[in-house]
């Protein structure tokens, strides 16, 4: 029903649950019809420059062939090239809890070679939305065809950071609360993780944490905390359009989807940040293999080296002899000044280990998707020797 790109760029911008699918219980698609699908919230972050974005594309109508090979995905063309139909030419329209009326910018209508189609901007800070105030959305397709939706924006508190801190998922559990907040409906929870965020919603304003949590919205259900990576908890405030129709996107209701657009299907909601809490992900170190190590070689290679120091964690043992197991840990790098530009000074990476054999990948802002480099090793007693994808040379690693 949705497109996969709305999906992925709602998930990078930070305002749709991990875990969505399509299921469809009151609301029916029929076959051979393609249906205008919004996909806009409002939330108070600052765009000063283009606004707050709006996605509008239409649903798979099950004839046209939309998975064609193409250019990779890309955060400023999402619906296109995530295989989407986005709906351009269109007049968007929100009027504001005063009356006024603001029309949404779209890029794609002045240079359809630039980028975003189907993506629309609404000339709105995030500091000028209405705590409790209710937003009406019009939109007008070039055909004539209207849509329309109407959102309440909840109370926008002063977010809470909370003390960064170490977490042994081996045996810790974190406690987080909140104070209520008025107009809100329910609470989206947060967890950052490489393989894809992990989602929930709560009517509590408290909420325990195992580090015995799976990411049910990645495939093969990882941990949703990996040792050796910082990862971000937060909690947002949301209102009922958000709540009903991303809880009940993967089937959390039992009714189907609820769908409270007019004339189409989607969402309009309003989420405000109330709570941000960054955890350091540690676990004891059960296997030989593991430990913190150093850089070893000579005063020529030190200099060249990109990493000087790594911590290293049997992240999901094998449940027998011979299997692949996954790592992850934390890396130490050159300064910025001695490393290519692109590369972390520190961070976290993540592995698999067969045998005496270990592929490292080292991310970038602890995300999958971005792999500053590949090194493929050995493990020799205490030591990991091995080579970079991109450099010349054999590095090696001694535990300390």
């Amino acid at each position: 029903m949705r497109s996969e790109a709305a999906v992925r760029w709602l998930v990078l911008a930070g305002v749709v649950p991990g875990l969505l699918a399509c299921e469809l219980g009151e609301t029916f698609v029929p076959p051979g019809q393609s249906f205008l699908l919004v996909h806009a919230v409002l939330h108070p972050v600052a765009f000063p420059v283009t606004g707050l974005p709006f996605l509008l594309e239409r649903t798979w109508d099950g004839v046209r062939y939309v998975w064609q090979t193409g250019p990779p995905y890309s955060f400023g063309e999402p619906i296109v090239t995530g295989g989407g139909s986005p709906e351009i030419r269109a007049t968007v329209e929100v009027t504001t809890p005063s009356g006024e009326v603001l029309r949404a910018a779209e890029p794609n209508a002045t240079n359809p070679e630039s980028c975003c189609a189907g993506m629309y901007f609404v000339p709105i800070a995030g500091s000028a939305l209405v705590a409790g105030g209710t937003y009406e959305l019009r939109i007008q397709t070039s055909s004539g065809e209207v849509l329309t939706a109407r959102a309440t924006m909840p109370a926008m508190p002063t977010v809470m950071v909370q003390p960064a801190g170490v977490f042994d998922r081996s045996r810790d559990t974190l406690r987080i609360s909140w104070a209520p907040v008025a107009h809100a409906a329910a609470y989206e929870l947060v967890i950052s993780n490489p393989y894809r965020d992990v989602t929930a919603f709560t009517e509590s304003s408290t909420v325990h944490l195992t580090g015995a949590l799976r990411n049910t919205g990645a495939e093969g259900f990882p941990n949703a905390f990996l040792p050796g990576f910082e990862q971000r908890v937060s909690v947002y405030a949301v209102d009922s359009n958000y709540y009903d129709y991303y809880r009940s996107s993967n089937g959390g209701t039992g009714r189907g989807l609820v769908n409270r657009i007019t004339g189409g299907l989607g969402v309009f909601g309003a989420k405000a940040p109330v709570l941000h809490r960054v955890v350091q992900v540690v676990a004891p170190f059960t296997r030989p293999v593991e430990g913190t190590y150093r850089y070893f070689g000579t005063v020529e290679d030190s200099i060249r080296t990109l990493i000087t120091g790594l911590t290293l964690y049997i992240e999901s043992p094998a449940a027998k002899t011979g299997v692949t197991e996954a790592l992850s840990g934390a890396y130490r790098a050159r300064p910025r000044a001695l490393a290519p530009l692109f590369f972390d000074t520190a961070g976290a990476f993540l592995g698999r280990k067969w045998g005496d054999s270990l592929e490292l990948a080292f991310l970038s802002q602890h995300r999958i998707t971005d792999t500053m480099e590949v090194f493929k090793a050995r493990v020799i007693g205490d030591t990991i020797v091995g080579r970079y994808r991109q450099r010349l040379g054999t590095w090696r690693f001694l535990k300390n």
